[in-house]
């Protein structure tokens, strides 16, 4: 079963409140007049206090986040264990003070026998509304799913030459490429948890092998540099936020504290400046133009991908060969690059668990015309020959007419947007 928010609140109150009937008493803790009133007000009190130091808890992550791609000094697994402590701790104590106050304020309605009672409470309570919260199915699916949009990959026609069958999928080398399968689970950020044991898979879609995770890595690591932006690197060797075939989701990050900024493509770097803008620089560090870029990524076929407010593409003078007027951007390989444009027709805003919604990928070539139209749910670039691509399953696009799949303005000849 897959729960929604509205459930969880639900399921999390109705658990509290049951609780608080039964349980508290047990501890020294009792609702002395109307308790089949007061047990549920204080379950739904309790949820609202966990609720809201949750939302609070996310925000001091994402904060402490972008300081460190900032150049802060906060390393993930600072960044994650301070977050959910704050949680934590913050939930034990927001609710023990509700029950102090209820203690102290009206004894004459609530009765507490000694403060570790009301500790001892307040810790069961933001246990039962975590434990509520994992239902969920963006945190911890369980049980048959939704149908969701599902990886397979493409030959350069579009065609899909491997069914879309998998959770996620990663680039082919050798002619073997690891895919994740269909009911892969996600954390709380949304990226993919690792398994104990991973498909692989060669050019016919067959399961060749399994790999471990260790095998899994090591593969990440074997070819990371023939594409940086696949896989993140801090300047401490320590993965960060990016996993193999994953620029497009997470470009606007590469050249970031990784490998990106330490070598050379085409004779050419990107280098950080200022914490937050790029520049291109030579084997010297020489600037080739001066112009700073919010995004930029390594150099492939001649052109680079950039970003100031929209991704272009721009030649080693730093003028656009295609024009600046993409949401997401990719290395050119084998002629072709995969780019991202807003998407705002039926359905935009009910889409995957990935925040992928408002978006739609296709391959253009270095005119900047799609050949490939922009009707995937997600892709990646190409690699020997295929590219891994999404579309929703329980709802495909129309190959055949695939100008139908967008309104307002968006794909065909009018194929941009402006988010703004």
């Amino acid at each position: 079963m897959h729960f929604d928010m509205l459930q969880i609140l639900v399921i999390s109150t109705v658990i509290v409140t049951v609780m608080a009937l039964l349980l508290f008493p047990k501890i020294g803790l009792k609702f002395k007049k109307l308790p089949f009133v007061f047990a549920p007000l204080y379950g739904a009190l309790s949820m609202v206090i966990f609720y809201a130091g949750f939302v609070l808890g996310l925000s001091l992550l994402m904060g402490m986040f972008w300081a460190a791609l900032g150049g802060g000094q906060f390393d993930s697994s600072t960044v994650i264990s301070t977050s959910f402590f704050t949680i934590a701790a913050g939930g034990v104590l927001a609710n023990f003070l509700v029950l102090k106050a209820l203690a102290t304020l009206t004894p004459e309605l609530f009765e507490a026998r000694s403060t570790v009672s009301m500790i001892g409470a307040s810790i069961l309570v933001l246990a039962v509304h975590g434990g509520c919260l994992s239902l969920l199915g963006v945190v911890n699916p369980i049980g048959p799913k939704k149908p969701r949009p599902l990886f397979g990959y493409i030959d350069k026609t579009g065609k899909f030459v491997i069914p879309p069958t998998f959770g996620d999928a990663e680039k082919f080398h050798d002619g073997k490429a690891t895919v994740w399968p269909e009911d892969a689970q996600t954390d709380f950020i949304g990226d993919l948890l690792a398994l104990n044991s991973y498909p692989v898979i060669d050019k016919s879609g067959k399961v060749i092998e399994s790999v471990d995770e260790k095998k899994h890595l090591a593969v990440r690591e074997k070819y990371k540099l023939d594409a940086p932006e696949d896989y993140l690197e801090d300047q401490e060797g320590q993965s960060t936020f990016g996993v193999m075939a994953k620029e497009s989701g997470f470009q606007t990050y590469s050249g970031m504290r990784s490998d990106v900024s330490k070598n050379l493509f085409e004779g050419v770097k990107v280098k950080l400046v200022q914490y937050i803008y790029y520049i291109y620089v030579d084997k010297n560090d020489k600037p080739l133009t001066g112009t700073k870029y919010r995004g930029a990524l390594r150099y492939s076929e001649g052109l680079a991908a950039v970003c100031k407010k929209f991704w272009g593409y721009i030649d080693k003078q730093g003028n656009y060969v295609i024009k600046p007027r993409f949401a997401m951007a990719s290395p050119f390989k084998d002629g072709l690059a995969c780019v991202a444009l807003w998407y705002r027709g039926p359905g935009s805003l009910e889409r995957d668990e990935l925040n992928l919604h408002c978006l739609r990928y296709g391959y253009i070539d270095k005119t900047g015309r799609f050949v490939i139209p922009p009707i995937f749910t997600h892709a990646y670039s190409f690699s020997e020959g295929l590219a891994a691509a999404q579309i929703d399953t329980a709802n495909p696009p129309d190959m055949a007419h695939p100008e139908q799949i967008f309104e307002h303005g968006v794909g065909g000849k009018s194929d941009y947007v402006d988010p703004y």
